[in-house]
């Protein structure tokens, strides 16, 4: 029986298909509106099973990842990202807070403001870069 996620099939490690390719880089390009260039880098130097194996890891750790709805969001990794200026780690949390703030705005009584200073930040360092 396959184990999907994300378009890829977990049961089998050694092997993708064209389209367990393409259904995971669609998954990303729609859930967060760009490529996700470090996963997409096992599949890119034809090494699907490190990438399935990090999913297989990823998802049992935290089941249905940004397939769940979520009613909090949580940035475990801010400080990390912001404390060693790893800017690509923040765009990709502010990108993933953009992404579920349809859904946070129906729980009324969470804070959503803690992220605006940050947001700014790397608005103005996506614009530096262009």
């Amino acid at each position: 029986m396959a184990d999907m996620n994300r378009g890829q099939d977990l049961s089998v490690f050694e092997t993708t298909t064209a389209s367990e390719s393409d259904g995971f880089r669609s998954f990303y390009a729609e859930k967060l509106g760009t490529a996700h260039r470090g996963l997409n880098f096992w599949l890119d130097v034809e090494r699907p099973d490190v990438l399935k194996r990090y999913r297989a890891f990823a998802d049992d750790g935290t089941p249905g990842g940004l397939e769940a709805v979520r009613k909090v969001g949580g940035f475990s990794f801010l400080v990390s990202y912001a404390m060693s200026g790893y800017a690509v780690g923040i765009r990709y949390l502010v990108r993933l807070g953009r992404r579920d703030q349809g859904e946070r705005a129906a729980c009324p009584g969470v804070r959503h403001d803690q992220g605006a200073g940050l947001r700014a930040a790397v608005l103005a360092d996506d614009q530096h870069r262009s």
